[in-house]
């Protein structure tokens, strides 16, 4: 578990999703299946996981983060099948994530 990314976690859920996203743990993690995989979202632990590799590189922890925030928005309260693990980069995610650009969250990271 990691104090500042869940700090971090909390201060984008209260000014970006308006304090609607559940309370998640927030952690880097050594390794993932994918080599190329930086950041991952468990709804039904409600644990967020970034990979320790870009924890060197702020701009892209807060990219992962809001990121993975938006995985947790749109799969609240979803079982997790295949269909659904297959939309996790739907027309829905995209329009969710300009939102945020829109709203201003990539600011100075992007």
């Amino acid at each position: 578990m990691s104090k500042p990314l869940e700090k971090l976690y909390r201060c984008y859920n209260k000014q970006f999703f308006s304090g609607r996203l559940p309370k998640y743990k927030v952690m880097f993690i050594s390794k993932f299946s994918s080599k190329t995989q930086v950041g991952e979202c468990d709804p039904t632990k409600h644990v967020i996981k970034i990979a320790k590799g870009i924890k060197n590189y702020p701009c892209e922890v807060k990219m992962t983060l809001f990121h993975e925030m938006v995985h947790a928005k749109l799969l609240e309260g979803k079982q997790i099948t295949f269909k659904v693990a297959y939309n996790y980069h739907s027309n829905k995610f995209q329009r969710e994530m300009l939102r945020l650009a829109k709203a201003g969250a990539f600011k100075g990271i992007w």
